[in-house]
């Protein structure tokens, strides 16, 4: 083992050793001159002044490259932050401005409150005011692609931000899967406009400003809802999904989506607030309802302003399934006929009538008696009205009641052949349990100017008022199956079970002889 002596003397007069030690940094702020040469990993804290981009590390921190550094800026090209994964974790050759790869193998995600591979938080403590406005922006992320010549270079898409969230796993996420999440916090203050995401499409032609451009479709926000696993389900899914919360503050005006007016200063040929294009489906067996505009259940689509259709003549405007009356709907034409003129032309002249209000008026042919005869429950009996009246109730009388039972009353409309129809109204549902003359009102007096059905449809085999029929007006409803024989008819009837009246009139019915007295009260 080699024994070290002492050194005598004064430490300045050893030449050699003294200019080795000189040139030795101090362990306390140590500062250097040249180039300073690393073999391994480094740790940096609390950095000022960093202005070389020629700094290197595996696995540690790189920023900059020298072939890119001619200039003397810095130029960043990669940061990685913990054990990097492979040159590239998506497998193919990409040159990144900042790429940012984190991953820490093994790891307790349980210990971690939140993991993000970018956190980037910018606080502005102005030292004063500015009466100017400036914008603060927590990313903000540009491609721009220059040229010095016009040549055409096809990109296939260009991003300006691109951020897609993945779970690959089994597991389960519990809260949400976001590729994109915007969120504006407005804590104090008052803003004029606060928006959660923004989107917009600008087209310039300011490179020069005499070239032309040219965008095939553009959209200020594009979504897109897919399903690429054949065996994925979605219970819910919308390309655009927007939605409204009130929590506990006040919202005057509260829009799940709002589009505002169109302000088109340019050229154009359709000005469109809102278009929804028409859906196609390539199954239709494997979908109910495919609806561009859908309401959940019976809750309306309400409109503030006037609808308006500019479909050509020869394509109806419109279509409807349901053939219910529409309250406060005004047709005033009805094939190119206006009501008041159809009323004059075809409508039978009332006779001189209602003199007295609230008479009662027999269907055709029949005429007032002291008969009576049971009808039979869950049959739809409806007889014939010629008489030209305004009317506010059908009536019925019951000689024989039945306990809780009960009687639906109402008016149907004549088809060409003159045969019950479509259901006009149905009247107030009437109780049978009581005898006595029952009035069915209607909803508002109704103006009879065409052959009516008046129908009854009861629960039980109550018995009811019935009316002498003349021998002649049968024959000139229904028909005489002879010259000699007066037919015995007076009405309709059709097997139907007790409820609501139905929209059309059943097929099937076939003549009554018995004339029920279903009359009309007038007004």
């Amino acid at each position: 083992m080699t024994a070290w002596g002492e050194i005598t003397g004064t430490l300045s007069n050893q030449t050699d050793l003294n200019t080795a030690l000189a040139g030795k940094a101090s362990t306390s702020n140590p500062s250097f001159t040249g180039d300073v040469a690393v073999s391994d990993s480094i740790i940096l804290s609390g950095v000022t002044n960093l202005n070389r981009s020629d700094i290197f590390g595996n696995d540690g921190l790189k920023v900059g490259d020298s072939a890119d550094d001619s200039s003397g800026h810095v130029a960043a090209r990669r940061i990685f932050a913990g054990n990097q994964p492979g040159d590239n974790p998506q497998g193919a050759s990409y040159a990144d401005g900042v790429r940012i790869t984190t991953r820490w193998d093994p790891v307790d995600p349980n210990a971690l409150a939140k993991w993000q591979g970018l956190y980037n938080y910018n606080v502005l403590v102005p030292s004063v005011s500015t009466g100017a406005p400036i914008d603060l922006a927590g990313v903000n992320s540009q491609v721009t692609v220059f040229r010095s010549d016009n040549t055409a270079i096809n990109f296939f898409q260009i991003y300006g931000g691109f951020f897609v969230g993945v779970h690959d796993t089994k597991g389960t996420v519990t809260g949400a899967l976001k590729g994109v999440e915007g969120r504006a916090n407005l804590d104090r203050g008052t803003a004029t406009t606060v928006r959660g995401a923004m989107g917009a499409a600008v087209l310039r032609n300011i490179y020069p400003p005499t070239n032309t451009v040219v965008a095939t479709t553009a959209y200020g926000v594009y979504g897109i809802l897919r399903v690429e696993n054949p065996s994925g389900t979605a219970t819910t899914g919308a390309a655009v999904f927007a939605q409204a919360q009130e929590n506990v503050g006040t919202i005057t005006n509260c829009f799940g989506v709002q589009i505002a007016n169109v302000a088109l200063n340019g050229s154009g040929t359709n000005k469109i607030g809102l278009k929804i294009d028409a859906q196609t489906v390539a199954t239709p067996a494997n979908w109910t309802t495919v609806a561009n505009i859908h309401s959940a259940g019976n809750v309306p689509n309400i409109f503030d302003g006037v609808i308006r259709s500019t479909r050509a003549q020869g394509s109806p405007p419109f279509e409807v399934a349901s053939n219910t009356l529409v309250t406060n709907l005004n047709a005033n034409m009805i094939e190119g006929q206006n009501l008041a003129a159809l009323d004059a032309r075809y409508a039978a002249m009332p006779k001189a009538r209602q003199i007295t209000a609230n008479r009662y008026y027999p269907p055709a042919g029949q005429s007032p008696s002291l008969s009576s005869l049971a009808v039979a429950a869950n049959t739809l009996y409806a007889m014939p009205l010629n008489t030209a009246l305004e009317m506010n109730a059908v009536v019925i009388e019951v000689t024989a009641p039945i306990a809780a039972s009960s009687a639906r009353l109402g008016i149907y409309s004549c088809n060409a052949k003159g045969q019950p129809a479509q259901l006009i109204e149905e009247a107030a549902t009437v109780s049978t349990a009581s005898a006595g003359i029952k009035e069915a009102a209607l909803v508002a007096a109704r103006p009879i100017r065409q052959p009516v059905w008046l129908v009854v449809l009861c629960s039980h085999a109550v018995t009811l008022r019935t009316s002498t029929v003349s021998l002649d007006m049968p024959a000139q409803i229904f028909g005489a199956t002879n010259l000699t024989t007066a037919p015995s008819a007076a009405g309709v009837s059709v097997a139907q079970a007790f409820g609501a009246l139905p929209a059309n009139f059943p097929a099937g019915a076939t003549i009554q002889g018995t004339g029920y007295s279903v009359w009309a009260r007038g007004t």
